[in-house]
């Protein structure tokens, strides 16, 4: 209340803030009510929004909280997902008869786990995520027709596999997990997972090209997403030697830090990483198939002929990593680990996957960014790969 008549006497204010208190207080809190309400009835009804830009589409999604994010296309049949930080209270989506867009056939909201609320887009056809941004506090996600040749041209990349001689120098194929839309874990600092693994990618493929007795290829140079059969796929067509899987681990408790190596396992070595393979493989999902899962009459046999040796020769590599690692860096408990991961599935590619350190653990996560601490955990790495191929030199392991 603003009283503009700042001449008045003492007495008249009082008897004017004893009306107001009497007759309009009443009204006072009901209109605090209805507004409250029509703010919630407001929200809910204007969470997901729809525009036209020229021939994409673009979904606007507002919610209070975007921290967590994340956006993926599931395929068979064809489904956008957006994950966003739990929202309280009932909510409802749907189409709406305003829209005028092709490409979304119907919407739905979920609960997905108590940490995160899911949207679904059913879709009419398949579609290429053109950009995911933060604008106004609000989530836009801009989506084209996959096939068109409208869409975007950053987008229209194609990936050459060259063959090489088995005379060659040993293949090294290094994979930075995640990225893109798939920000993998993020630290209470900020720190993205797939941006961390990258910059440590890029360091190791650096320091095994200055050996000049490697080749060298990484799945993923930039912020791009890459399904993880992709990655597998990528290493396997270019004649990989060994795989390296790059990742920062996470954990509900607060005291959990080291670095750990993976090799694959269809029972994992405990329920931590159990736990963690299911994590991580959920990234499958953005690519619509489970590699596990794929043609399970046919795949699960092959796979496990083809890669008993594969996994002995994986095992053995992880084995000379922790020897290696442990002198220069703090180890997780039971350093070797075993885990269903996806991208170590290759029947015939000696493959680890390392977690790094844990970004959950707030000095680990500085410290997973430092230089020093990254070049401690290059260093390792190399000399596991240079002690793996002198024993297969020595032993005449294939």
């Amino acid at each position: 209340m603003i009283i503009y008549n700042t001449n008045s006497k003492k007495h008249n204010y009082s008897n004017l803030i004893k009306m107001y208190k009497k007759k309009y207080f009443l009204t006072f809190i009901i209109n605090c009510i209805i507004l409250t309400g029509f703010s919630i009835n407001a929200f809910a009804g204007e969470i997901v929004q729809f525009q036209q830009k020229n021939d994409n589409e673009l979904i606007i999604i507002n919610v209070p909280d975007l921290t967590k994010r994340k956006v993926f296309t599931v395929e068979n049949p064809d489904r956008l997902v957006i994950d966003v930080s739990a929202l309280r209270g009932k909510q409802t989506v749907s189409l709406g008869e305003d829209y005028k867009g092709k490409l979304i056939k119907s919407a739905r909201f979920a609960q997905f786990d108590p940490k995160t609320s899911r949207f679904v887009f059913d879709l009419t056809k398949e579609v290429r995520i053109e950009s995911v941004k933060i604008i106004n506090k609000e989530l836009q996600i801009e989506i084209s027709e996959k096939n068109s040749s409208k869409g975007s041209k950053k987008n229209k990349k194609s990936k050459i596999y060259k063959i090489h001689k088995s005379d060659s120098p040993p293949l090294i194929v290094i994979d930075a997990g995640h990225g893109g839309v798939d920000p993998g874990t993020i630290g209470d600092d900020g720190s993205h997972e797939k941006d961390v693994v990258l910059w440590y990618a890029r360091a190791l493929a650096s320091k095994l090209m200055g050996i000049k007795k490697y080749r060298v290829l990484l799945t993923r140079s930039d912020d791009n997403f890459i399904m993880l059969r992709k990655r597998v796929d990528i290493a396997r067509k270019a004649g990989a030697s060994l795989f390296i899987s790059l990742h920062a681990d996470s954990s509900e408790e607060d005291a959990a830090r080291g670095l750990s190596v993976y090799t694959v396992s269809e029972k994992a070595s405990d329920k931590e990483a159990e736990a963690l393979a299911a994590r991580e493989n959920k990234s499958d999902i953005i690519g619509g198939m489970d590699l596990s899962d794929e043609r399970p009459d046919v795949a699960d046999i092959l796979i496990s002929l083809a890669q008993r040796e594969t996994k002995n020769n994986s095992a053995t590599f992880a084995d000379l990593l922790v020897i290696s690692l442990s002198d220069r860096v703090r180890m997780l408990p039971n350093s070797h680990r075993f885990a269903g991961f996806a991208v170590l599935k290759a029947p015939d590619i000696p493959s680890v996957l390392i977690e790094i350190g844990f970004l959950s653990h707030p000095q680990e996560e500085k410290m997973l960014k430092s230089k020093s601490y990254r070049d401690k955990v290059i260093d390792g790495i190399t000399v596991g790969i240079e002690s793996y191929f002198r024993k297969k030199s020595a032993s005449g392991m294939n």
